[in-house]
């Protein structure tokens, strides 16, 4: 049992000790207690009092051997030596996640180059056409949806073909609406009760206006002459190339970004104690963040792991001797099942590499402002070129 009059001077500085960091509260203290992870300074100067408070008990102390005495200081040592100490913060699944992003950027920059280059060649074609007479009229036009694939992959070859392309879109949609006018008439002509009615006739009026919007688009782009479709060819073709560079420039930009953040990540993941103690609620919202976040991404990557392996068919088999066989068994034909299944599995991969990017970001930014002493390396910067130019002046003056 501890003898309460031993050490009493002692065990004050410990009591003060005890209640140094700023998340102590004012009613733990006036009760003279508090949780154990609130007594965790969370500046060097707090660091540095509780210090001097521990070597000054273990100075006054009248019995330093007392058992309850030497648990209490090596506790609060303990607590010292952690928040002077640096900690490794940073980890390897979010370098992993981010290195996973990387690639993926790289893999789809390169792509968008090769399809810039591509779509550069359609920029040289358009700029070759020879001139042609362009006529088209709108009633000898196919506007049929099957001929859209075909005439987008000829539109290059001539003016004629560009032109082609761009009316028998217009004119698709042209038609569409009308087809869509012709319904909602239909319908408000039957319905029978006038809230429908009205809605219907609201809907005939707008399909009315978007075909006549391209009827109007359709005689403009026709009235084109060979000049006229090369300059709007230039423009859209152009307008694609310069648009899947930018994409390119972007994901290159992108995976520069993760290069970068990676290492500066592992720079700035050794905070001392006394900044981890001080933003103790951020850094259990970022381990909270990343559970959910990754558990989320298992969800998504084992579901779709699991489609591949269970059986997507039952079939049955029938014997001779009468017998019949239930057996489950894998349809790997089915699009719709492996769309599914790689969709699940793709949705997981980006959840993480999002979630491992996110939270390196934000403790790269967090650990850079908080880990290091900007102000004193600005100044030590700002005073050295001073030192340098003031040495000739006091030599001459010797």
């Amino acid at each position: 049992m501890m003898d309460e009059q031993k050490n009493l001077a002692a065990w004050e500085c410990l009591d003060q000790a005890l209640f140094t960091s700023s998340h102590v509260k004012a009613k733990d203290m006036e009760k003279g207690s508090t949780d154990w992870d609130n007594v965790y300074p969370v500046s060097k100067e707090e660091t540095d009092k509780m210090k001097d408070l521990v070597d000054e008990a273990v100075r006054k102390a009248d019995d330093p051997s007392d058992s309850f005495f030497r648990e209490r200081v090596s506790d609060l040592r303990e607590i010292i030596s952690y928040s002077y100490s640096k900690h490794r913060t940073w980890k390897w699944s979010l370098i992993f996640g981010s290195i996973i992003a990387a690639c993926i950027f790289w893999y789809f920059g390169n792509q968008d180059k090769e399809d810039a280059q591509k779509y550069a060649k359609d920029v040289t074609l358009v700029e070759n056409w020879k001139k042609a007479d362009t006529t088209i009229t709108y009633d000898k036009l196919d506007a049929s949806s099957e001929l859209s694939y075909q005439l987008y992959e000829r539109r290059v070859q001539s003016a004629n073909a560009y032109k082609l392309m761009k009316l028998h879109d217009l004119k698709r949609n042209a038609e569409s609406y009308r087809e869509g006018m012709k319904t909602a008439k239909h319908s408000a002509d039957t319905a029978k009760l006038d809230k429908n009615i009205e809605s219907y006739k609201k809907r005939m009026a707008e399909c009315e206006e978007k075909m006549e919007k391209y009827q109007d688009e359709f005689d403009e782009v026709a009235d084109m002459d060979f000049d006229e479709i090369q300059k709007m060819a230039l423009k859209d073709t152009q307008g694609l190339v310069d648009d899947i560079n930018d994409s390119a420039s972007t994901k290159t930009g992108w995976m520069i970004y993760l290069i970068i953040l990676i290492p500066l990540y592992i720079i700035s993941g050794y905070p001392r104690g006394y900044v981890i103690s001080a933003h103790r609620r951020q850094h259990g919202f970022m381990r909270t963040l990343q559970k959910i976040g990754f558990a989320v991404a298992s969800f998504f990557f084992g579901s779709g792991l699991l489609m591949s392996l269970l059986p997507d068919s039952i079939v049955e088999y029938h014997y001779t001797s009468g017998r019949v066989e239930t057996r489950n068994e894998g349809n790997p034909v089915n699009i719709v099942i492996l769309g599914i299944k790689f969709g699940l599995m793709i949705a997981g991969v980006l959840i993480f590499c999002f979630v491992s990017v996110l939270i390196m970001t934000i403790e790269t930014i967090s650990g850079l402002k908080r880990n290091f002493n900007w102000a004193a390396m600005l100044n030590k910067g700002k005073k050295a070129p001073v030192a340098v130019a003031e040495a000739p002046i006091n030599a001459r003056n010797d």
